[in-house]
């Protein structure tokens, strides 16, 4: 009996690989090269390794070539990461337009105001009774001292002065006579006149101004001699309707002068003939 002819058995294909060698080969690398690679993560290639077995079968438990740089959920990390960022930024954002705003708003009508005030077709100064103190410039600091050139000179170069901070040159005072460098002539010293003024520089231009348009203008005896200008304008406005003070002279003996920290006084430069 013939046996029916069939095909026989491709005898040059490989040899299976045992199971053992499989499992060897399982053990020896990490679990994690066999998990599908997720798209959107970084990746860098790593050698493709056959180490232990050269059959063909060994490529089922061959690590991926490809090496991932984190677990599966980095990318999802990182885009929620990245999503937070935005978001912050955004709220951020949101809140410095909305400050900026009010801030605006908030300024926006004082801003108008001071605008129109220092428009010269609308300016007027803030009544004295409603102004404390005003501030005495550069000339004098807190402690009643120079702080700088005791000689001021006004805006046109009319008129000079020396400064003297700290000191009220007293009406009822022994006044100095720069004719006879004596007291006896002058007698006393006494204000000429009280007027309101916002600066130092406004009360010792009013000085020169009325020796300059005096009649009798006299460069040894000038008509205003000295002035003190009083800081505290709401208190010397009540009281005496002025804050400058124009003087017929000034004191004879400068000791003693009355003492306030705010005052600034002055003499017309060069009337006290020092000897």
């Amino acid at each position: 009996m013939q046996h029916a002819k069939g095909r026989r058995p491709d005898s040059s294909l490989p040899e299976v690989v045992p199971v053992e060698i499989l499992k060897e080969n399982a053990i020896r690398h990490n679990d994690l090269y066999y998990k599908y690679p997720n798209p959107t993560q970084p990746f860098s290639p790593l050698p493709h390794s056959n180490q232990g077995n050269s059959s063909p079968y060994t490529s089922a438990v061959t690590p991926h070539p490809y090496q991932w740089n984190d677990s599966s959920s980095l990318g999802t990390k990182q885009v929620e990461k990245s999503s937070r960022k935005k978001f912050a930024l955004l709220i951020a954002l949101g809140t410095f337009i909305l400050t900026g705003i009010a801030v605006a708003a908030g300024i926006g009508i004082p801003l108008f105001k001071l605008r129109a005030r220092l428009n010269p077709d609308d300016y007027a100064p803030i009544q004295p009774l409603k102004v404390n103190t005003i501030k005495t410039s550069s000339y004098c600091n807190n402690q009643g001292r120079l702080s700088g050139d005791s000689l001021f000179t006004t805006q046109k170069g009319t008129a000079s002065f020396d400064l003297k901070c700290g000191v009220i040159l007293q009406e009822g005072l022994a006044a100095y006579d720069p004719v006879s460098n004596v007291s006896i002539s002058k007698g006393t010293v006494r204000n000429i006149a009280a007027i309101v003024s916002y600066s130092v520089d406004d009360c010792l231009q009013a000085c020169a101004s009325l020796n300059a348009m005096a009649e009798d203008a006299d460069k040894e005896s000038p008509r205003c001699q000295s002035v003190t200008f009083i800081p505290e304008m709401k208190i010397s406005v009540d009281l005496y309707e002025g804050n400058c003070f124009l003087k017929n002279s000034t004191l004879f003996d400068i000791s003693q002068a009355g003492v306030n920290v705010e005052a600034v006084s002055a003499e017309v430069h060069g009337l006290r003939n020092e000897t």
